[in-house]
């Protein structure tokens, strides 16, 4: 009794537990990953410039010191080392750099008045504290990317984002270093002079959390390099247009031979990773691109930003107060160039501008080739802002130039699916359903669709279409009316690539005739008026084979009517007794009768008849035996003897 209570405890038990995890399953959401990053914290003295040299000890950091928490966000995860970086390989999107503040109840954090730590220098003072992020594309040469200071300042407004790594930095990898630096104070003794002059004794100590990682995207791409085939380039010389000064990199103006950037290019555009080219109606390129295929945007710097043309005197400026006009971009430090790059989607919407800021200074290096975004379906347009300054002539001059140009991505299969609406399977041209048919552009967003819908008429001899409707259709449209349906599918940009398909939707004879003999109404008609039929399958039937039929069948009729079996005579009776040669008497045999059976059409009631017949002629046969066993005795003496028998008895 107690084992079976047990066993029953136990099975109820299992059971909950599974619904219980069952649940805990499905509810769990998909997050983000994030990381904790690994890092040194360094003190320094008093007088020290935050240079790790100079330290006076060093601790390993692995999650939360004394003032925080450093943490990456993102789909990212963790691989092997790039240099002696930790490195994060990113599968989708980008990557937040975040720093939790929470600073230890026990230390005092007072104002540091420098704005140099590390090899870094700052726009203005620590203050309370600074977090800083650097950024390489070597991990040798760093750039300061984003400075926080005075962070613990109730009026800073600084929040845990510090930093949102880009595309370029992604596609290319990017080496970073976060710092974070404050200053602190410690009583040692405490005195004072006179009752109002603090004359204690402080211990100040400088402090450095420094963090190292390397960001790549996972995914690389097709084209491998920026020479990959085929590849088209946008010349600096051919899309570059002075601009007017401080208008927003708007209006143009003539270049001359006295212009500063007269007879040189800065640097080419290239897009590859596609398989086909075309273009539209106002000459824009439309990169066509099938599965598989990554449509990817370099950059190629063919000079020294600080040394352009070779002429010491002549660089790119930082644009401290650049907006643009055509983007809507407001004024703010576009430094040493801007990258913008701007898609508008399948309906006609701008998207918010991409803005790469300080971008010939940050994510390029003189004739290396950048990954700039790897595209997919979309009107994009792209535009580098930038200012040059020459300190030849006196005084200094500025001019602003703007490289711009817009492209088209497009995929190459103008096709669209069509699946029954019931089934779900997939429909090929000229296929019939019964129960309609869903169309599905397979995240084909630039393609013009219409359907055509035929219904038809019968008048009693021949069939008629009469088109009902023929309208434009979207993703995921239902048809399930019977009838004729046309589907064409050409794409947006050039409407002289076209791929048409025809449905039908229905049971009836005609609809499976079209469908099953890939005919039309006029061919159907024809057929008709030379005698032919439609079954209900849809086959067609000849004339010839509706007579075959008809014959046959009145054949089978006939033959069972009039099935007879032969009986013997008086004479043959007669015969058989004086004729002794003849004494093993034959019995004539009545042949059946010949049915043609059609196995579509055969039924137990069509077989009654023929097996009565049989059992007819095999009763009538039988009796025929027996009677003429009764009235002839066969002899089984010498056959000589029987003859002379048969003479003694003519004679007498």
């Amino acid at each position: 009794m107690k084992e079976s209570l047990c066993k029953r405890v136990v099975s109820v038990a299992i059971a909950l537990s599974l619904v219980v995890t069952s649940f805990t399953y499905v509810s769990l959401p998909v997050k983000a990953n994030e990381v904790s990053v690994k890092g040194i914290q360094y003190a320094y003295g008093d007088n020290s410039k935050y240079v790790e040299a100079e330290a006076l000890g060093q601790a390993d950091i692995s999650g939360k010191t004394q003032f925080g928490e450093i943490k990456l966000e993102g789909n990212l995860s963790s691989t092997t080392e790039k240099n002696g970086f930790p490195a994060y390989d990113v599968s989708s999107g980008v990557v937040s750099i975040k720093y939790n503040i929470s600073v230890d109840s026990s230390l005092n954090v007072v104002d540091d008045k420098v704005k140099n730590v590390s090899d870094a220098t700052l726009d203005s003072n620590i203050l309370s504290g600074t977090i800083i992020v650097l950024t390489s594309q070597d991990g040798e040469k760093w750039l300061v990317d984003k400075a926080y200071t005075d962070v613990l300042d109730e009026n800073s407004g600084f929040n845990s984002l510090i930093y949102e790594s880009n595309y370029v930095q992604q596609a290319n990898g990017c080496y970073f270093r976060v710092i974070v630096a404050y200053k602190t104070e410690k009583l040692l003794e405490e005195s004072t002079f006179l009752w109002f002059i603090d004359t204690s004794d402080y211990e100040y100590t400088r402090w450095a959390e420094v963090y190292k990682f390397y960001i790549a995207d996972k995914e690389k791409g097709v084209a491998s390099s920026v020479n990959t085939t085929p590849r088209t380039v946008f010349q600096d010389s051919k899309y570059r247009t002075k601009t007017e000064e401080d208008k927003g990199y708007t209006g143009k103006e003539e270049e001359t031979i006295d212009d500063p950037h007269y007879g040189w290019n800065l640097g080419d555009f290239t897009i590859n990773g596609y398989t086909a080219k075309d273009t539209n109606g106002d000459n824009t390129p439309v990169f066509l691109k099938n599965v598989g295929d990554q449509v990817t945007l370099w950059f190629t710097l063919n000079q020294d930003i600080n040394k352009l043309n070779g002429n010491s005197n002549l660089f790119i400026n930082e644009d401290t107060k650049g907006w643009d006009e055509y983007f809507g971009i407001q004024q703010t430090n576009f430094k040493k160039g801007t990258l913008i790059i701007r898609q508008t989607d399948a309906e006609g919407a701008d998207k918010d501008p991409v803005i790469f800021i300080n971008y010939l200074e940050a994510n390029t290096r003189t004739g290396a080739d950048t990954k700039v975004k790897l595209f997919e379906e979309g009107d994009y347009e792209v535009a580098l802002d930038y200012e040059i300054k020459d300190t030849g002539p006196i005084p200094d001059s500025v001019t602003d130039y703007r490289v711009y140009f817009k492209f088209k991505i497009r995929n190459s299969n103008c096709n669209i699916y069509l699946f029954d609406t019931v089934t779900q399977n997939e429909l090929a041209d000229r296929a019939n359903t019964e129960n309609g048919f869903r169309l599905d552009y397979a995240n084909s967003k630039y393609l013009d669709v219409y359907v055509e819908y035929k219904a038809i008429n019968f008048n009693g001899t021949s069939y008629s279409e009469d088109t009902r409707g023929n309208k434009s259709a979207k993703n995921g449209s239902q048809y399930v009316d019977e009838g004729i349906y046309i589907i064409s599918v050409q794409h947006d940009y050039n409407n002289s690539r076209t791929t048409d398909k025809t449905i039908y939707v229905g049971s009836s004879p005609i609809i499976r005739a079209l469908s099953l003999n890939n005919i039309t109404i006029a061919d159907v008609n024809n057929l008709l008026a030379q005698g032919y039929t439609i079954g209900d399958d849809g086959t067609l039937i000849t004339k010839t084979a509706q007579e075959q039929d008809a014959k046959e069948a009145g054949a089978t009729e006939e033959n069972s009517d009039e099935a007879i079996v032969e009986e013997p005579t008086e004479a043959t009776t007669t015969a058989s007794t004086n004729t002794t040669a003849t004494t093993n008497a034959t019995v004539e045999e009545t042949p059946e009768p010949i049915v043609k059976e059609e196995a579509s059409t055969d039924t137990p009631s069509s077989k009654i008849p023929i097996i009565a017949v049989i059992l007819v002629v095999i009763a009538g046969a039988s009796a025929f035996i027996i009677k003429g066993r009764k009235k002839i005795t066969p002899n089984f003496e010498d056959p000589e003897s029987d003859k002379q028998e048969s003479e003694d008895k003519e004679e007498e």
